[in-house]
């Protein structure tokens, strides 16, 4: 999903995930994600984009209580088997709405610390 949004959190802190699940954040984020579907050519389930748009202020205020408490935990993947063109099958999975925006909270706080220190040793030609 690409995207430019980087907001840098102090991750030490230890009110991080009270900070991360601020509702504002979770808010933004649902935004993005609304943003995402208008670009992507695949096909979404026709209920996320209502579930998105009808419900934000509402999943963003019971998400930021529930993970900043500790209470959120996740739910099980939709699992199915999609047939291969050479036979066999392949196994996909697909994480529920909930989840998917608390895991990319999660990769939007961290992927900026981690860049950051990965990048240092490669070797990229006509970088500097």
């Amino acid at each position: 999903m690409p995207d430019n949004y980087t907001e840098i959190f102090d991750v030490s802190a230890s009110n991080i995930l009270a900070v991360i699940f601020a509702p504002d954040h979770i808010k933004k984020l649902i935004s993005r994600m609304l943003a995402w579907e208008e670009q992507e050519n695949d096909i979404p389930h026709p209920l996320r984009r209502l579930i998105l748009k009808e419900y934000r202020d509402e999943l963003a205020t019971s998400l930021s209580v529930s993970v900043s408490s500790g209470n959120w935990s996740p739910s099980p993947a939709y699992a199915m088997l999609a047939p291969k063109g050479r036979g066999g099958f392949r196994e996909m999975s697909f994480p529920c709405l909930v989840d998917a925006i608390v895991s990319r909270l999660i990769i939007d706080a961290l992927e900026p610390h981690i860049t950051k220190t990965t990048m240092k040793g490669v070797f990229r030609p006509g970088k500097r």
